[in-house]
């Protein structure tokens, strides 16, 4: 089946558990230069990307709307066996799923199409084991400020049971690294210990600022 770029729809659903990554555009758009070849964009019933944005966003920036490519149009009953097949795909081939993008996928999964953990076990090709701890990276976010809260995944190394606002939690999955406190306050103390961390005005203040929040913190305790 043929279409032109312009009349593909790209999943606003499935890119808010996957953004797309520039880097990986470029890269792309490098090897389509060279005549290196992509599998085939994958399509639901109303052409909307269940598998390929990344090669579409690619071809979009190199060829322009009007370009037109070879889909695979395919049929899905359910947004759930949509979704099933969106992370089959994503694990099976171009660039690699990160730990919090599964965490996102297997939440959905669980909150909005009441997935299994066997289910999911076998979807994501894990342990149970490891399902039963993505069950636990949550962290709880109050709703417009109000008292209506909600559940949702945290990167690798926040843990805290209190509840944090929406803005929190979009600082936290756009600036945290997904690693443990342990790994941050271990490293400061390895650079200062070494000398790594010249005295410039910068991270002098910076310094004072932690700190200011270290000395904060142990009152509150």
């Amino acid at each position: 089946m043929k279409l032109v770029l312009k009349d593909i729809e790209v999943n606003q659903e499935f890119l808010e558990l996957r953004s797309i990554k520039q880097m990986t555009v470029n890269q792309y758009r490098y090897s389509m230069r060279q005549g290196d070849t992509f599998p085939k964009i994958i399509v639901d019933q109303i052409n909307t990307i269940v598998s390929g944005h990344h090669r579409y966003e690619s071809m979009l920036q190199e060829f322009g709307e009007d370009y037109e490519i070879d889909v695979i149009q395919k049929k899905f009953k359910t947004n759930k066996e949509k979704l099933e097949f969106f992370t089959k795909e994503n694990l099976k081939h171009g660039l690699i799923l990160q730990e919090f993008e599964k965490k996102k996928i297997f939440h959905k999964f669980v909150y909005e199409h009441g997935a299994t953990k066997e289910e999911l076990s076998k979807i994501f090709n894990v342990s149970v084991k490891k399902i039963f701890k993505w069950e636990g990276d949550v962290v709880i976010v109050q709703i417009g400020g109000g008292k209506e809260t909600k559940l949702m995944p945290t990167k690798r190394g926040l843990k805290t049971t209190k509840p944090i606002t929406e803005e929190q939690y979009a600082e936290h999955t756009i600036k945290d690294g997904g690693v443990t406190i342990s790994f941050n306050v271990n490293q400061v103390i390895r650079w200062l210990k070494n000398g790594f961390i010249e005295k410039t005005d910068k991270n002098i203040e910076l310094m004072e600022k932690l700190s200011i929040e270290i000395n904060n913190w142990i009152k509150e305790k």
